[in-house]
């Protein structure tokens, strides 16, 4: 995991009674590295750090469009992971397997939970329609991927 990271304003601390509990509520299993992310912090504010894809092999196991770069705002707790999924689910706003984890300037980063893409990042823009990956974007093949490809705004 991107060593380079620090986070403000973490939520309490979570354990993993608290993560099997939101793995049975939605019937998914969260990724190795995403769980020990949320172990380690349980969300907060990145100290100014942006996504920056650079060029390099990925699955993309659903061949769909990928973004260069975005910034990212805040990564949720798993609370507000949950909260979010539960509105998601109410406007069918991104698909069932896709939870939000972060908030960037123009969208959001979700994950996959489950599906032949099982730990694949995303990038949603904000006001648009999602059904089937529509308007989203894949940011990398995993979490940790994700994280690693993160750098100060200014670097390229």
């Amino acid at each position: 995991m991107n060593s380079k990271i620090y986070l403000e304003n973490s939520e309490d601390p979570i354990s993993d009674k608290d993560i099997k509990k939101f793995e049975r509520k939605f019937k998914v299993k969260l990724p190795q590295d995403y769980k020990e992310f949320l172990l380690k912090s349980n969300g907060g504010i990145p100290n100014s750090f942006m996504c920056i894809n650079k060029k390099r092999k990925r699955k993309n196991p659903l061949k769909i469009k990928q973004e260069t770069e975005c910034s990212i705002g805040v990564f949720y707790s798993l609370e507000e992971v949950k909260l979010n999924k539960n509105i998601s689910i109410s406007i069918d706003e991104i698909p069932e397997n896709l939870f939000q984890i972060a908030y960037t300037d123009g969208g959001y980063i979700c994950i996959s939970m489950s599906g032949k893409d099982f730990g694949c990042m995303y990038y949603a823009t904000n006001g648009e329609s999602h059904d089937n990956y529509e308007n989203m974007y894949h940011l990398s093949d995993s979490f940790t991927e994700f994280l690693d490809g993160l750098q100060p705004h200014g670097l390229e």
